[in-house]
């Protein structure tokens, strides 16, 4: 009976000790188990902010509402409320950094780089999750800007003088400035007119735009532009229907006027001396167009300022003085000029009538008429001569045709010839 009585109680005690052992061994699986995982980036707020290139980023950790958040855990609350000490410690000997934060562009990758204590983590029970990289984007980016859609071209002057007007008007909220200038001082009309932009690299990033384009090309415009091609002069009708008609009032009122103007302009006082009455004059015949001639001026000598062409015609009127031979007729070379003739939008005439002047050379000769439109011009102009063929013919007068004989009156080294006897028209002028 003792045997069995022994036997029992170690039996006994067997069991009490397996029952000790278990429960220490469950309530220790159990508090090793329990452990928080913890993702820092819902306690980091993260700011990424200014211009693209230049960008800046920086964060803010909320350690205490992780703290906060640990303390109410379901589960380690009251185990975090006893350690809530060294958790506090934990987390703020924690560093938290960003593998760049200035001159940041859209595109860029930031990865985060967290330091604590591996130990004091697992004493803590807490799992610290690795941070995800980070896409910079959202920075503002440069806009891009044509300085020329705030430009404003205009034309003033007339071709080829045409001047080009620049006015440019900002249209940035932040101010710019743009240096315009144009490949030439004076275009013609229809010609390319090249407009580049120079700027300072300072402006465009103050002013944050990228600059899209320095040079464009515009073409000149004008309404009116200047004769310089013969070409261009012939067939205007109107132009010398008004020239001859000037021509013709302003010789019949001289040879009403003036007759002795013509004798001594044509310097017959080496031929006839002084003895005669020269007080009274008449035509000897039609007035005829001897030459004509369009002066340019040479370009580079070209300004708006100055005569740009002159449209110039040799006359010849052939003078009779009756109380010196009837029968004799002396030409006297008289000359017109006309500045700066033009045309319109229309391929019209355009020009002041009143610039017409009345000139007479040396002698009233030819010569001294050539030497005056062409010599004393060829430094500056460039002459070229208008067939008379190509131009309108100047009007004949009633004629009525008798022998006379004709003295040009041309003065060469100084001597006054006189040509061989020929049959012209005599003519009345009908007014």
């Amino acid at each position: 009976m003792k045997k069995d009585y022994i036997h029992q109680n170690a039996q006994k005690l067997v069991v009490l000790v397996l029952s000790i052992a278990l429960i220490v061994g469950v309530a220790g699986c159990s508090k090793k188990a329990k452990e928080v995982e913890v993702d820092l980036s819902e306690y980091i707020d993260l700011t990424i902010e200014g211009r693209d290139g230049d960008g800046d980023a920086s964060f803010v950790f909320d350690y205490e509402t992780l703290i906060e958040d640990l303390l109410d855990h379901e589960d380690l609350g009251d185990f975090f409320d006893d350690e809530e000490d060294d958790l506090t410690d934990f987390l703020e000997d924690m560093t938290i950094e960003l593998s760049s934060t200035y001159y940041l562009s859209n595109g860029d990758v930031l990865t985060y780089e967290v330091d604590y204590d591996d130990d004091d983590a697992e004493d803590l029970k807490l799992v610290i999750l690795d941070l995800e990289d980070v896409t910079v984007e959202g920075l503002e980016v440069a806009k891009d800007y044509n300085p020329f859609e705030d430009l404003t071209v205009s034309f003033t002057g007339i071709s080829p003088l045409i001047e080009v007007d620049l006015d440019y008007n900002c249209s940035l909220d932040t101010m710019f400035y743009a240096y315009f200038e144009t490949d030439k001082d004076y275009y013609a009309k229809g010609e390319p007119v090249i407009i580049t932009m120079e700027y300072d690299d300072y402006d465009a990033e103050y002013a944050f735009v990228n600059i899209t384009t320095t040079e464009m090309e515009w073409v000149a415009e004008s309404e009116y532009e200047y004769i310089l091609e013969a070409s261009q002069i012939t067939d205007k009708t109107e132009l010398y229907d008004y020239i001859y008609a000037e021509v013709q009032d302003y010789v019949t009122a001289k040879i009403s006027s003036n007759p002795s103007g013509f004798y001594y302009g044509m310097n017959l006082t080496a031929i006839h001396g002084y003895s005669y009455d020269v007080d009274n004059a008449q035509l000897g015949g039609d007035i005829q167009i001897d030459s004509a001639y369009l002066l340019t001026k040479k370009e580079a000598q070209m300004s708006y300022y100055d005569t740009v062409n002159t449209l110039a015609i040799i006359f010849k009127v052939p003078v009779i003085f009756p109380e010196i031979d009837a029968n004799v007729t002396y030409d006297s070379y008289m000359y017109i000029y006309l500045n700066d003739v033009q045309l319109d939008a229309n391929g019209d005439i355009f020009v002041s009538y009143s610039d017409l002047r009345f000139r007479t050379g040396r002698d009233d000769s030819q010569i001294g008429a050539y030497d005056d439109i062409v010599t004393d011009n060829v430094a500056e102009f460039v002459v070229a001569e208008i067939p008379v063929a190509d131009i309108p013919a100047f009007p004949s007068a009633s004629t009525e045709t008798v022998p006379t004989e004709t003295v040009p009156s041309e003065t060469v080294a100084g001597e006054t010839t006189v040509a061989e006897e020929s049959t012209v028209e005599e003519t009345t002028s009908e007014e």
